[in-house]
């Protein structure tokens, strides 16, 4: 067969499942190999594991995960670049004291130059001096639209050598 220019040949038959439900639930066995096993509380009741450090104070922690959602138009992305430069300055978000560190925005929404001049603006709004502005990188990636899974590889690998806090 002939996909455009290139010829495409068939290679195997009769290998793995028999129907896509076997498959389904070949693929959930593979699956659950993978996974971590069981965990009992008593197990680590009287000594837990250390908490990983502060990014923002009583929200977030190094390696956890945030969602900020709301309607259009409700300043999520300006939360999220003031969010930004309390991390690389250090100081307040929302009232909530927020660990100083390097920070890694991934730009989704804005025209590269929209976005420089939003930063620039919220810098200024929030009346601080761009002492620490090496401290943010910012990834522009608007009309580069691509599944979440494959975007997630991609991230990892850009940022393999990096030692982003946030």
């Amino acid at each position: 067969i002939h996909r455009g220019a290139q010829l495409q040949q068939l290679i195997s038959v009769n290998e793995g499942a028999a129907t896509w439900d076997e498959w389904l639930k070949l693929r959930a066995v593979e699956t659950a190999h993978d996974m971590p096993e069981f965990e009992q509380l008593t197990d680590v009741f009287h000594d837990p594991p250390p908490l990983s450090e502060e990014i923002i104070s009583q929200v977030l922690r190094r390696g956890h995960k945030m969602l900020l959602s709301g309607s259009s138009k409700a300043s999520k992305s300006f939360a999220l670049i003031q969010l930004s430069i309390a991390v690389a300055e250090g100081g307040k978000w929302f009232g909530h004291d927020v660990k100083q560190g390097r920070v890694l925005y991934c730009n989704l929404e804005l025209d590269r130059a929209s976005f420089i001049h939003r930063q620039i603006a919220v810098y200024k709004a929030m009346k601080l001096p761009p002492d620490n502005i090496n401290r943010i990188t910012t990834w522009q990636l608007r009309g580069r639209a691509m599944a979440i899974d494959n975007f997630v590889p991609c991230l990892i690998a850009k940022m393999q050598d990096s030692n982003f806090d946030m």
